[in-house]
């Protein structure tokens, strides 16, 4: 089998493209491979074409011709689209950023897989297309109406969710939306909370705090997601167009993820309770009965385990990471 990824060097990209690689899946990869603060990027593409032999081409979609990527993903028979501007606080500083590689970029590939028509086209959505809806929860797909959005990043998401529904309809090629709630893990994005909780404890600085808790959420381990997405690359889906939520049924608090941290990464960081963020999530929780009808029954990775792991990567690559700032 031949699948393209876009956003292959990023955080879920990578795990994918290790795991498809690992099964003997052909990969094309593709990604801007942007210079981030520790050119994480650059450092996972590195590590898929040494340990993986998955080589990567280096293009930026929303720049990108249609014709240049039809060529490029010609072929494939599942296309699972990753490739984005990720991260809530970034999309109120940044929004031309995220029109670029969300809106753009996406209407791109979108454009291109209407031309190769692969058997499925698969692409991240968000959690945040749900906006602050505290009084239902758990998330169940119908609640997303485009109404509570607090932040572009979520906004750009809907946009695609939007697109993807209208281009779709009278289509071959199955598209599949994928909501992910909070995923955390070992190479994960350095504006991640986690990350910037565990530096943060490596180099004794104070940690911020916003709202009661940080607030509360379905954090969701990217050897989940990759599970997930590997049981719906196999799946037989019925319907023409779908979007799926893909998080943890049970919730922690952010505070609770800094104090299973803190066990784990010795530190003298002292903690400063900020009032809530306007653009930030309260709560979130997935509710994923329509995943599991479509892929069965899924056992989430145990929380305090995931972040125990996840410290124990950051201590062993943190000069790694951080050599080069």
């Amino acid at each position: 089998m031949k699948i393209a990824v876009t956003g292959a060097a990023g955080f879920i990209g990578f795990h994918l493209s290790s795991a498809l690689a690992s099964i003997g899946v052909e990969i094309v990869g593709i990604d801007s491979l942007p210079t981030d603060e520790n050119n994480i990027s650059r450092l996972r593409a590195r590590k898929l074409e040494s340990s993986c032999e998955v080589k990567i081409v280096e293009m930026d979609l929303s720049k990108a011709k249609v014709e240049e990527i039809s060529q490029i993903i010609s072929g494939c028979e599942i296309v699972i689209h990753l490739a984005a501007q990720a991260g809530v606080s970034n999309s109120v500083k940044f929004p031309e950023w995220y029109f670029a590689s969300n809106i753009l970029g996406f209407n791109n590939i979108l454009q291109a897989v209407q031309i190769t028509k692969p058997q499925k086209f698969v692409y991240a959505s968000s959690s945040s297309v749900y906006g602050n809806q505290k009084d239902f929860l758990p998330f169940k797909e119908s609640f997303a109406n485009g109404l509570n959005l607090n932040n572009f990043y979520g906004t750009t998401k809907w946009i695609n969710e939007l697109i993807a529904g209208s281009m779709y309809q009278n289509e071959e090629v199955k598209t599949i939306g994928l909501r992910f709630f909070t995923v955390y893990g070992e190479w994960g994005r350095p504006d991640m909370v986690y990350t910037i909780f565990a530096r943060n404890l490596i180099e004794n600085r104070h940690i911020e705090i916003y709202g009661e808790n940080g607030g509360t959420r379905s954090f969701t381990h990217v050897s989940d997601v990759v599970a997930i997405i590997l049981k719906i690359c196999k799946s037989q889906m019925q319907e023409t167009n779908k979007v799926l939520n893909v998080g943890n049924p049970l919730t922690n608090s952010t505070r609770n993820l800094l104090e299973i941290l803190q066990q784990n990464i010795p530190s003298e960081s002292t903690i400063m309770e900020l009032p809530p963020r306007g653009y930030d999530a309260v709560f979130t929780q997935s509710e994923n009965s329509q995943l599991e009808n479509l892929i069965g029954n899924h056992t989430f990775k145990d929380f305090e385990r995931g972040v125990k792991d996840y410290a124990n990567w950051f201590l062993e690559n943190y000069k790694t990471l951080y050599s080069r700032i």
